[in-house]
């Protein structure tokens, strides 16, 4: 299967949403090309690191976030 494809299964039943936050390991972050020397990714930085996309599972609409606003905003766009 593709690693871009999600199953998810929970007892029969379809979750609203399925949420990918994003590592920000040292690892990671040297494998991505950046400076993990800098302040900017200090480990304060990586313990306030609020990013990643969610999608809605029943509309297919998904979202990058970067704050814990724009999270809770999408989710209240497609609360029922």
């Amino acid at each position: 299967m593709p690693s871009n494809v999600a199953v998810v299964r929970r007892n029969g039943e379809m979750p609203a949403f399925l949420v990918r936050f994003w590592d920000v390991s040292k690892p990671k972050l040297v494998a991505r090309g950046h400076d993990v020397s800098t302040h900017g990714l200090s480990r304060r930085f990586a313990k306030h690191y609020f990013a990643g996309e969610i999608q809605h599972l029943q509309t297919g609409d998904e979202r990058i976030f970067h704050s814990v606003a724009e999270f809770h905003a999408f989710v209240e766009k497609h609360r029922v």
